[in-house]
């Protein structure tokens, strides 16, 4: 039975279980308990196993490498963020400057 498929609330023997359903796992159970297993491992799927383990461990290996990179790159990337602010404030103070001295002397001044 996989686990993570059973609700929360699941009770054993619970009088609503649909009786063929019952039976149909009991049997699986015991054909799966009863039928004899190999005797000689698949190399097909001891090379898949192997070859999964080594590409999770090579992703292990180099998370730590990867989120010091990322980490980086968001830092660069919020103090770019910063300096476009800074330039935009700028931009709008002088703006803001520049229509005041032309609200104040009636004509177009450069600073």
């Amino acid at each position: 039975m996989n686990s993570s498929d059973v609700p929360a609330d699941f009770k054993l023997g619970y009088p609503g279980t649909d009786p063929a359903v019952i039976e149909r796992a009991t049997r699986l159970y015991e054909e799966i308990e009863t039928s004899p297993q190999p005797f000689e491992t698949s190399p097909i799927a001891a090379h898949k196993i192997e070859s999964e383990f080594y590409q999770r461990a090579q992703y292990f290996a180099t998370l730590d490498s990867e989120f010091i990179k990322v980490r980086a790159r968001a830092e660069r990337l919020a103090n770019e963020i910063q300096r476009k602010k800074a330039t935009i404030r700028a931009l709008q103070e002088r703006r803001w400057r520049h229509k005041l001295r032309q609200f104040v002397f009636g004509q177009d001044v450069l600073p």
